[in-house]
């Protein structure tokens, strides 16, 4: 019997630019055709001003991978409708890139470029998670402030999970 792994994704890139998109799952055969489809790819978000940017309590910056799905078939037997969901779900989307630049940058909120899952369903066959994004900021000091704001770049959860993104921050001047 063959035995076929989905991996996890690998992060890469730079904050400008956005994730890739999840891979197809397979279900065995060799069309194809019944394999989830992947997740999409986070965005890219850029955010610059010259003074502050403040993300409050309830702010989200966020460019995350879009989740996997399954594929379904429907078919009539008997005069009855049945789904039947096909066996492996699509890799999540890695996540993107989110890049703030600002003279001071003060998070209360939450920023967020995570890799998207894949679940494992009915069938127990998930494609791998997406890898997690980039985020970099930039300010004055280098310091980022807020007492309750959160920073996220895990990768999404899957047969094997997707790697850990990155996080830089650095000095304007």
């Amino acid at each position: 019997t063959d035995v076929f792994v989905s991996k996890g994704g690998v992060t890469y890139g730079n904050a400008l630019h956005g994730g890739s998109g999840g891979g197809g799952g397979w279900d065995g055969m060799s069309s194809g055709e019944y394999g989830g489809d992947g997740g999409g790819g986070g965005g890219a978000v850029r955010i610059s001003a010259s003074v502050n940017i403040v993300i409050g309590p309830s702010g989200l910056v966020q460019a995350n991978g879009g989740n996997g799905n399954s594929k379904y078939i429907r078919y009539i037997s008997d005069g009855t409708l049945y789904t039947l969901e096909m066996y492996h779900k699509g890799g999540g989307g890695s996540g993107g890139g989110i890049q703030l630049e600002a003279g001071s940058i003060i998070n209360n909120g939450i920023i967020t470029a995570r890799g998207g899952n894949s679940d494992f369903g009915i069938t127990g066959k998930a494609g791998g998670g997406g890898g997690g994004g980039r985020i970099t900021l930039y300010d004055n000091d280098g310091v980022i402030s807020g007492t309750a704001g959160q920073i996220n770049v895990d990768g999404g959860t899957g047969f094997q999970s997707g790697g850990q993104g990155v996080v830089d921050i650095y000095r304007l001047y």
